[in-house]
């Protein structure tokens, strides 16, 4: 996992960008680099392109029974896991597609797949379920 160096205040820029003829503003914060990860910070993760990739990321909220939500609307283009599967923290479950923009939605928490309830071509609403994770047993 990347690290990066926290206390310094955040350095924020704004951008317009056109999409499909649309034009949205967003807000780009840049976080520091710490110098003591192996990694260096061009291999930095990304959170994606978009703002909507940002929240795509393994920070999806599991809920209490461990059902990820679709973090927004879009079309499921890819299931990468099934009913029985172990996963990690960060694999990525699905690919969500939204405005054109692939969106990996990821596990937060290690755990078994206890269900998929999309499949390759469905098209979701924001908040609806889409996997659930068995993130409470002894062992994870």
């Amino acid at each position: 996992m990347q690290s990066y160096a926290t206390g310094s205040p955040a350095r924020r820029r704004r951008f317009a960008v056109t999409v499909d003829g649309v034009r949205h503003e967003v807000i780009v914060e840049e976080l520091d680099y710490a110098p003591d990860s192996a990694a260096s910070p061009a291999a930095a993760p990304s959170s994606g392109s978009s703002p909507a990739a940002a929240s795509s990321d393994s920070s999806a909220d599991v809920s209490p029974d461990g059902w990820i939500a679709a973090p927004m609307p879009g079309t499921v283009t890819e299931v990468e896991v099934e009913a029985g599967d172990d996963v990690k923290a960060g694999d990525v479950l699905l690919i969500l597609t939204a405005m054109k923009l692939e969106n990996e939605i990821t596990a937060p928490a290690a755990g078994k797949v206890k269900a998929v309830a999309v499949s390759e071509g469905d098209n979701v609403n924001n908040g609806d379920r889409l996997v659930q994770l068995d993130v409470g047993g002894p062992n994870r």
